[in-house]
């Protein structure tokens, strides 16, 4: 078989005329070859062919990163080879899980039809592994135990371990109910508590004046420690109410280091936090995520023009598999004189 190339390809200039019974029958197929004959004299030596072997030379790549939550394989991504590919390549990709005690697995295929090793990883995405348990800004308002959602990726969220010791009220209980109070809703008392400030109740007197209920807090105010029978005053009465200060909310002294759910996507540094009942302004320190494990595989393969060479990926349970910087990496083989026969 004679063929003429049409177009650089293999290390040979547009317009060399080649020969040969096999592997040049695929090059004519690829789309780079004109066939000139199928039995012609003499024949033509080809003096080097080129292929592919498998090395650190990245020549095609997509690096974003992409996640997915299928618990069987499906395909991530997709790398096409216009004019395809021939001998070795060396196929790199990041692999991760939101969920470090559940792997994620990925696995290379072409044209949708597994060529690859199956690759495993339990490393996170960006998964938080570790909090700095002094808050980078208290803010106020907040509870022991909320779980705050953390910003910056995605899942993340962190338990507030203890608060300042002093805050706004949050809960409180009727110790005396007084005497002179108007009957009806919506008497307003004031707490009063040496350091706390401004903090008031809603509340319920009965027809002989006496208070029977506290129905809300008006105002958290500042300062106020857990304490019992703190006197009242304010609705037009005695002053002569007492209450139970049983919960506080505050600016957060210290989270919990280890985080509730480790999240994925996230960077280390300051983090703002959401999701608390009255809580506002806390800051939050990441201090170490895990990263993904970077999974290599060589491959012998003949690509194409136009196959695709893609990157499914799926996780146990009900993870997330994560991956980012698909590659593949060659370089054109040690060159071997060949001397080709008619066919």
């Amino acid at each position: 078989m004679r063929i003429r190339l049409n177009s650089e390809y293999l290390g040979f200039p547009a317009g060399t005329i080649v020969e040969s019974s096999g592997l040049w029958g695929q090059a004519a197929f690829l789309g780079k070859c004109t066939i000139l004959s199928l039995n012609d004299n003499p024949p033509v030596t080809v003096p080097y062919l080129v292929n592919k072997v498998a090395s650190a030379n990245v020549r095609n790549s997509f690096d974003a990163a992409a996640v997915s939550t299928s618990a069987t394989y499906a395909k991530i991504k997709t790398i096409t080879l216009p004019d395809g590919l021939l001998g070795g390549q060396r196929f790199l990709f990041d692999l991760g899980t939101n969920d470090v005690d559940v792997a994620a697995y990925g696995k290379i295929y072409r044209n949708g039809v597994a060529i690859g090793t199956e690759q495993s990883s339990s490393s996170g995405i960006g998964s938080i592994t570790l909090l700095t348990a002094a808050p980078v800004a208290a803010g106020t308002g907040y509870l022991p135990n909320e779980v705050l959602t953390i910003a910056g990726g995605t899942g993340g969220t962190a338990t507030v371990a203890t608060i300042a010791s002093t805050g706004g009220i949050q809960t409180v209980t009727l110790a005396d109910g007084g005497t002179g109070y108007t009957e009806g809703v919506g008497n307003i008392l004031t707490v009063v508590q040496a350091g706390g400030a401004a903090g008031t109740i809603s509340c319920t007197a009965n027809a002989g004046g006496v208070i029977t209920s506290i129905d809300s807090i008006g105002v958290i105010g500042t300062g106020y420690a857990v304490a019992n029978t703190l006197a009242t005053t304010g609705g037009s009465a005695n002053n002569d109410a007492t209450v139970n200060i049983t919960v506080i909310n505050g600016a957060v002294a210290s989270f919990a280091t280890t985080p509730t759910h480790d999240g994925y996507g996230y960077t280390t540094g300051t983090k703002a936090t959401a999701g608390s009942a009255k809580g506002t302004g806390a800051t939050i320190a990441v201090a170490t995520v895990s990263t993904y494990t970077t999974k290599s595989e060589d491959i012998v393969q003949e690509w194409l023009p136009r196959d695709t060479c893609e990157l499914w990926v799926h996780s146990d349970g009900a993870a997330t598999a994560g991956v980012r910087n698909f590659r593949i990496a060659y370089d054109d083989a040690p060159t071997v004189a060949v001397t080709s026969a008619n066919s």
